[in-house]
């Protein structure tokens, strides 16, 4: 059996992006595909600062969204996010913080496993 070579992008804050890699595996099982999958970086907040942003702030300020829009995105992404078996818990996680170190680790990460083979 061939193995299927998918390309996701990717940034380790976002939500999103655990969702869909979640909902990618499930999809995977089901249809008994084979795949190697390589993340490619992707930076949704270049701009925050070191010290990040309050995720609220944040959201509210990006797409102009008042508190009870925010408490309905809020809802909405937990509830998705359970369905795909992704626990989020915002009582630990109230900050956006700038990604670009993550970036560096996994690269330098993948670096040293390709190296290996």
């Amino acid at each position: 059996m061939k193995t299927l070579r998918i390309e996701m992008l990717h940034n380790p804050v976002c939500s999103w992006c655990l969702i869909g890699y979640a909902n990618l595996q499930q999809a995977l099982r089901n249809l008994s595909i084979e795949a190697s999958i390589n993340f490619l970086p992707y930076e949704l907040n270049p701009d925050i600062g070191p010290k990040g942003e309050d995720i609220d702030d944040h959201l509210g300020r990006r797409n102009q969204w008042g508190q009870s829009k925010l408490n309905d995105y809020r809802t909405s992404l937990l509830a998705v996010a359970k369905q795909a078996g992704v626990c989020i818990d915002f009582s630990k996680r109230s900050r956006y913080c700038n990604s670009n170190k993550a970036h560096l680790l996994m690269h330098g990460a993948k670096d040293l496993t390709d190296n290996r083979h």
